[in-house]
C-alpha cells in the first residue's frame, strides 16, 4: 500500500468534508510521521477519530501522540486568537494600521479553523509606524526578541508575532524585483471578520510568490498547497482569474502558479485553471521534493543545498577545487543585498560591509557553530546529482530567468 497516496487521499476528504475510509492495512505510524513533518497532525487526528477503536487496538501509542498534538493545537489556536484580538483592538484604538496575513487569514478556510497550526502570527505595518508598533506591543506585555531588519519578532507566553514592514524578498537567478513589487502591500487590504487582511486576489498572488520562494530555497511542504486549495475553494466566483494570470505573467510566476494548481488538482481534487503543462518527470521530482522535505524542506535540505545549486548554475569549466572554493567564497562573502537584509545600517552606509562580514563570521563561529559546520559539509559533500535534478525542476517552473 502507498502510504503517501493514502495520506493525500485523507487530506482530499478533509478539504471536501467527506468521510475518509482508511484501508485496514494502513501504516498509521508512517501517516503520523508525514503529518508531523508537514504540521498536519491535528488534521490527521480529526480524520482518524471516527475509526478510534480500530486504530487504538493496533496503534495505541501513535493514537496517543495524535490526540496530544490535537489538544495542543486547539489550545494554541484559542490562545493565538485571543492574543491577536487584543493586538488588533490596541492598534485600532491607537490608529496604527495593521494587517494580518498568511496563516491567520487562511485558518478560516479550513473546515475546522483550529486545525490550521501556526508557529507565529504574521502582521504587516507601515514602515513609518515601526516605533509606534513597538511601543504598543511592549505595552501589551510582549518582549521583542528580534528588533532589527524588515521583520521584528515579539513573544508573549506561547504566542509569537512576526511584525513585517516588507513581506517579500528577491530570488537568486531571477531579475524580477519582488521586494519592490510587494512593497506597498499595506495598501492592498480589506476588512474581514473584524480585522484587516490582504485583499483576496492580492493575497493569492502573494501566497503563490511565498510558495515559489520556499521552493527556490529549501522546500515548501504539503500544507502550503492545502492552504491554496482551501483558500481558492472558499473564494469560488470571487476572484478575477484573468487579472491574476496577467499579473503572474508580469512577475514571472505563471509557470510556478500552474505547477502549484496542477498539484492541488492532482492531490486534492480541485479544478483550478492551469496555463502551463509540465513533463511528468518534473512533476514527480516536484512531488518528491515537497513530500520528503516537510513543511519548509528542512527534513532533507539545508542552506548548504542553496549554495550547491547556485554553484551548479554558475559552474562552467572549473575544476572541483575551484568549484568548491567558489561556493566557500559565496558563503563567507554574501552579496550586499543579502547582508543589508541582516545588517540594516548597510542600507545607508555601504562602507560598513567589512564590519558586517566580521559580525557574520563571529556569529557563525561562536553562536551558530553547529549550523555553520552543517552548511559547509553540505556544500562540500552534498548530493550534486540531486541538486542538478532540482535545479532543472526549478528551471521548468520558471523560477530562474538568467
Amino acid at each position: 500500500m502507498d502510504t503517501t497516496k493514502e495520506f493525500l487521499a485523507m487530506l482530499k476528504a478533509f478539504l471536501h468534508q467527506q468521510p475518509w475510509n482508511p484501508p485496514a492495512d494502513l501504516d498509521l505510524p508512517e501517516c503520523y510521521r508525514l503529518s508531523k513533518i508537514h504540521n498536519l497532525e491535528p488534521v490527521l487526528y480529526h480524520m482518524v477519530k471516527p475509526h478510534w477503536a480500530f486504530f487504538c487496538h493496533r496503534f495505541a501509542q501513535t493514537m496517543a501522540k495524535l490526540e496530544k498534538a490535537y489538544r495542543a493545537a486547539v489550545y494554541y489556536a484559542l490562545t493565538q486568537q485571543a492574543q491577536a484580538g487584543d493586538v488588533v483592538t490596541c492598534f485600532q484604538k491607537n490608529a496604527v494600521d495593521l494587517a494580518l496575513f498568511k496563516g491567520y487569514r487562511i485558518k478560516d478556510c479550513y473546515p475546522v479553523p483550529e486545525l490550521r497550526t501556526m508557529g507565529d502570527l504574521d502582521l504587516l505595518i507601515r514602515r513609518q509606524d515601526r516605533e509606534s508598533s513597538h511601543q504598543l506591543l511592549l505595552s501589551l506585555g510582549y518582549a521583542c526578541v528580534i528588533g532589527k531588519g524588515d521583520v521584528w519578532v515579539y513573544r508573549k507566553g506561547n504566542t509569537t508575532l512576526e511584525v513585517h514592514t516588507w513581506i517579500a524578498e528577491n530570488f537568486p537567478h531571477n531579475p524580477f524585483d519582488y521586494r519592490a513589487y510587494f512593497s506597498d502591500a499595506i495598501s492592498h487590504t480589506e476588512e474581514y471578520q473584524g480585522y484587516t487582511c490582504l485583499e483576496n486576489g492580492y493575497h493569492l498572488l502573494f501566497l503563490i510568490y511565498h510558495i515559489a520562494k520556499h521552493l527556490n530555497s529549501t522546500g515548501a511542504g504539503i500544507r502550503l498547497f492545502l492552504d491554496i486549495a482551501l483558500f481558492t475553494n472558499q473564494l469560488q466566483g470571487r476572484l478575477d482569474w484573468d487579472g491574476l494570470w496577467d499579473t503572474w505573467r508580469e512577475i514571472g510566476l505563471d509557470r510556478a502558479a500552474s505547477a502549484v494548481f496542477t498539484l492541488c488538482n492532482r492531490w486534492f481534487g480541485t479544478h483550478l485553471q492551469t496555463l502551463s503543462t509540465f513533463p511528468e518527470e518534473t512533476l514527480q521530482e516536484l512531488e518528491s521534493y515537497i513530500i520528503a522535505g516537510g513543511v519548509f524542506g528542512f527534513e532533507t535540505h539545508s542552506a548548504g543545498d542553496l549554495y550547491l545549486r547556485k554553484g551548479l548554475v554558475e559552474k562552467k569549466s572549473r575544476s572541483p577545487f575551484a568549484f568548491h572554493m567558489s561556493l566557500l567564497k559565496d558563503y563567507l562573502f554574501p552579496s550586499m543585498e543579502h547582508m543589508a537584509a541582516v545588517f540594516p545600517p548597510l542600507e545607508k552606509h555601504r562602507y560598513l560591509l567589512p564590519v558586517a562580514y566580521v559580525k557574520r563570521w563571529y556569529l557563525g563561529i561562536f553562536r551558530r557553530r553547529k549550523n555553520s559546520v552543517s552548511i559547509l559539509k553540505s556544500m562540500v559533500k552534498g548530493d550534486a546529482q540531486r541538486a542538478e535534478k532540482e535545479q532543472k525542476m526549478l528551471d521548468d517552473l520558471g523560477l530562474h530567468k538568467e
